[in-house]
């Protein structure tokens, strides 16, 4: 008996089977499909992934508490100083480019060993740097290293989980991309003041990401997996390293994949949401900047103790991550089971409303309250509902794009991380002069205006627009052979997707 045509959107979305078993009615589990890996595994995994993405954005402001000691040695202000959170941002965010050819050519796991040896070199690099200049070449380094799991993660996420729980399970990924800009400062200071050596926040970094690739090169596995098995047509083991392209399926040439991301722009629905998002990011950049020096202005607080205010932004992460991954998929389940078991992507932004509420009340707070010096507290609790509202809309924002362009979800989460993080990249420039102009309150207010606008004009657009405008703008022409085996009851022998739906694209 032959799958129904929404029984095959679902295995490749889902997981897959062996066609049958040798009584001729039974469907086996493909035990190399990666959704069929075991719960241990599996979870491994994404510990391994958010824990990279944590360390990339870890790293970027773990520097902060050192800019007086890194001042001092190499003869240069505290603002050029400061620059090297901008070179490290931008690297962060155009790093996805390089590394995103490499995983759909080669595969993702050469790229997570291959990018954690980088970033290694980097981390080592920046503790024995003697000059500003090679601080900067060190923070190049290491930011093009830690870059790669801002494209792959999402994606190596939505490799192992089904559509059910996919939410949830990117949200830890992206939780711990959000807990990373608030965790250095606290870790770092309290390194610099027990060691009394700055450069060991550079040695902890390299400790870890040593502990790390060993990980990776020991217990994970490839989770690219291509129609017709390629692993086990190669004859290659699941944690062997590949040094050469696949020549299965459709393989893109290194520089046709390199411009893939770019190529995402043409599809709306993709980028929109994550235009919205990358401003509304941005101003956590922005804040995590300058915090410091705004409550050692208006309270007088000191170091090391000062970077104890990171802790409300890192409870707000928290709790928007446990609210927002389990609602929104509760949400899309719960609204495609009034639509008869129908999904759409686009069911997913209802959860968000919410969140865009505390973004817009948190900023607000946060500013108003800190320009007229109110208990420290009060400011301190607008922010971290803010970053509670933002940390829940992670969730939706990343998760939207693998679910219209599963079969090219790498490229999209590369065009969504690269506008993360380049607008991100600007905001630390300006901020200081903003504040300087207008106040911290009409700064903070600005902000939430922005973000309020641009969340009506990119996303709440969406609900009512964004399928027709998914149909408008058609589907990406590659990566279609990147599916799971035929499975179910009935011999599917392995197809383009095009025969293997019979004709009817997956969006």
């Amino acid at each position: 008996m032959e799958n129904s045509i929404d029984e095959k959107i679902d295995i490749i979305a889902n997981g897959s089977t062996r066609p049958l078993s040798e009584d001729g009615a039974t469907p086996m589990l493909d035990p190399n499909d990666p959704m069929n890996w075991s719960w241990l595994q599996k979870h491994s995994i994404l510990g391994c992934v958010s824990l990279l993405g944590g360390l990339g954005a870890y790293a970027g402001l773990f520097i902060v508490p050192a800019f007086g000691l890194m001042s001092t040695q190499y003869g240069e202000t505290v603002t050029e100083i400061s620059y090297l959170l901008g070179i490290y941002v931008l690297v962060l965010g155009t790093g996805p480019l390089i590394w995103n050819p490499f995983a759909q050519t080669l595969g993702r796991r050469p790229v997570y060993i291959a990018s954690t040896a980088v970033a290694l070199g980097g981390a080592i690099w920046g503790t024995c740097a003697q000059s500003y200049g090679s601080m900067a070449g060190a923070r190049v380094l290491l930011a093009f290293g830690l870059s790669a799991v801002h494209a792959l993660g999402g994606i190596t996420v939505a490799d192992i989980f089904p559509q059910e729980i996919r939410g949830e399970k990117i949200g830890w990924w992206t939780l711990m991309t959000t807990l990373g800009p608030f965790l250095g400062p606290i870790l770092a200071a309290y390194i610099v003041q027990g060691t009394g050596n700055w450069t060991w926040i550079f040695g902890h970094l390299a400790i870890v990401l040593g502990a790390v690739l060993i990980f990776i090169f020991s217990f994970v596995p490839e989770t690219l997996y291509f129609q017709g098995n390629v692993q086990e047509q190669h004859g290659a083991s699941r944690f062997s390293i590949r040094l050469k392209p696949f020549k299965h399926a459709e393989i893109p040439k290194w520089t046709t994949a390199f411009f893939r991301p770019l190529l995402m722009l043409q599809y709306p629905a993709c980028w929109l949401p994550g235009f919205w998002f990358a401003w509304t990011f941005s101003w956590s950049v922005g804040a995590s900047t300058i915090i410091t020096i705004l409550f050692e202005r208006f309270y007088y607080l000191t170091a090391p103790n000062v970077n104890l205010i990171y802790i409300a932004p890192l409870i707000g992460a928290v709790l928007g991550e446990l609210a927002g991954g389990h609602f929104s998929d509760f949400v899309v389940n719960r609204i495609a089971r009034r639509n008869g078991g129908q999904r759409r992507p686009e069911m997913r932004f209802h959860a968000i409303y919410p969140a865009i509420i505390c973004v817009v009340v948190g900023l607000l707070t946060f500013g108003i309250t800190l320009q007229q010096q109110k208990y420290y507290l009060v400011p301190l609790v607008g922010l971290a509902i803010y970053i509670f509202g933002m940390q829940a809309s992670t969730t939706v924002v990343f998760t939207y794009p693998v679910d219209c362009y599963l079969l090219q979800g790498a490229d999209a989460l590369a065009l969504v991380g690269g506008l993360k993080n380049s607008i991100s990249f600007a905001i630390p420039f300006y901020i200081n002069p903003m504040i300087d102009a207008i106040g911290v309150q009409n700064t903070f207010l600005t902000m939430a205006m922005i973000s309020l606008g641009l969340f009506f004009i990119c996303v709440f657009s969406l609900v009512f627009y964004g399928e027709g405008l998914r149909e408008w703008s058609g589907t990406p022409g590659w990566n279609r052979s990147l599916v799971r085996p035929g499975a179910g009851v009935g011999s599917v022998v392995a197809k383009p997707v095009e025969k293997y739906l019979g004709g009817r694209e997956v969006v």
